[in-house]
């Protein structure tokens, strides 16, 4: 995972315009929502990864029973967007890679948070653990293509994962139910509004140091250069829902 304390930094700064940029994130909570309705809706412990403005919180709400909803993110303040939305959710804050909860839960969710994990499998088989018999885990990530153009121009990019790795990685002790992929790429004027978009959404914690006139007019440059036939930022969404063997 990037710096923990930048992560947070950079998100924070981002909370007022996520939700008005963050419209791939938004249609995958709705996908991944109904994906796993085909399948099950009725939940009596629920925990959500990386609850964040609450994209997804407001999806679990909206279209499936609980009893008991759980909400954890990095980030402290995420819980006063959880509260917005209901004040029935309890919610901890702690990286989800290393917390120990002593619940068993019928479903954990997450959206577009597993990509920062440093150890995915690690982390999944603890989801695992803090599953009931047969509970679900239903989330979304992104794929290698995930924005590709940053990874090109600057050498920077997360260590995403193709589908099937992760699919490989789940079998061990899930049955995979369900799977979505897909690439998008999102189109903008000039190089400088890509900046300011992942610094809208918060990801910005990828570029670590300040922008000096000189790395800039190169990123502008080796961007513009990038063999698109225009400005993009390409998006590769997984949407994936498993249950526990």
């Amino acid at each position: 995972m990037a710096e923990r304390h930048l992560i947070e930094s950079r998100f924070k700064k981002g909370f007022a315009t996520y939700e008005d940029s963050a419209f791939v994130q938004a249609r995958m909570a709705r996908l991944l929502t109904d994906m796993l309705k085909n399948h099950q809706s009725d939940f009596d412990k629920i925990m959500e990864i990386g609850s964040g403005t609450g994209l997804l919180t407001k999806e679990i709400v909206n279209n499936f029973n609980f009893k008991e909803f759980i909400a954890n993110d990095l980030i402290a303040d995420c819980e006063e967007h959880v509260r917005k939305i209901s004040d029935e959710i309890l919610f901890f804050y702690e990286d989800a890679q290393n917390f120990n909860i002593n619940k068993k839960f019928d479903l954990i969710m997450s959206n577009a948070t597993f990509q920062w994990f440093d150890d995915l499998a690690e982390t999944l088989r603890s989801f695992h653990i803090c599953l009931k018999n047969s509970g679900y885990l239903a989330f979304s990530t992104f794929g290698v293509a995930n924005f590709k153009e940053i990874k090109d121009t600057l050498g920077l990019s997360l260590n995403y994962k193709p589908k099937d790795e992760i699919c490989s990685i789940l079998s061990e002790n899930f049955d995979i139910l369900d799977t979505m992929e897909w690439e998008e790429k999102l189109e903008f004027k000039e190089v400088l509004d890509v900046l300011k978009y992942i610094k809208q959404i918060g990801t910005n914690s990828l570029i670590k140091g300040l922008w000096t006139k000189s790395k800039l007019e190169k990123f502008v440059k080796d961007y513009e250069n990038l063999d698109t036939k225009g400005i993009f930022l390409t998006y590769n969404p997984i949407l994936i829902v498993a249950r526990k063997k």
